[in-house]
């Protein structure tokens, strides 16, 4: 998917919060959901490292 509109996506139902950790794969952050305030996960993985979107 084109990285401008996952991004976008991304802004409209999460805030972005602190980092939690991360890996050989990506950097995980924590999040609320908009929508209704459940804190959520989010995992940022680098273009470079996905071979295949569907593995995400």
């Amino acid at each position: 998917p084109p990285a401008g509109k996952a991004q976008q996506g991304l802004k409209e139902q999460d805030r972005l919060g602190s980092l939690l950790g991360c890996g050989g794969l990506g950097s995980v952050f924590a999040a609320t959901r908009l929508s209704d305030g459940a804190p959520v996960a989010i995992k940022r993985v680098p273009r470079n490292r996905v071979r295949h979107w569907g593995e995400l």
